[in-house]
């Protein structure tokens, strides 16, 4: 952020993260500017929009690591063991080197426009 102290930036973003850096947060509520200001003022307001947005997204991580928590406890005994079974069974380069290596291919590139019916 220091790079760009000097200048003017806007982010569009779903990341909440970035936030509290910034010196002015519009937060949008169907397509409209729903409230506008400095990120402590608005987390400040317990009856914001920003306040609501911000529980929303905490909960929904909340979310995501149970389910990966829930994942992790749920694996089978008889899961582990065969995988410990394949990793003993494992002698040596699975290719043994039948496999050719990967060349690298050429990118290509093309110029020229865009017509202004996609716009």
């Amino acid at each position: 952020m220091q790079l760009l102290s000097q200048k003017t930036v806007i982010y569009a973003t779903h990341q909440v993260e970035f936030l509290d850096a910034s010196d002015l947060v519009l937060v949008m509520k169907d397509g409209r500017i729903v409230q506008s200001g400095r990120y402590e003022d608005l987390m400040a307001d317990s009856n914001g929009e920003l306040v609501r947005q911000m529980a929303a997204h905490r909960k929904s991580l909340n979310q995501v690591n149970l389910l990966q928590d829930d994942n992790t406890l749920t694996t089978r005994p008889h899961e582990i063991n065969q995988i410990e079974v394949a990793e003993e069974n494992f002698e040596g380069p699975i290719n043994n080197g039948k496999l050719k290596a990967r060349t690298e291919e050429e990118e290509e590139t093309e110029t020229g426009r865009v017509k202004w019916s996609v716009y």
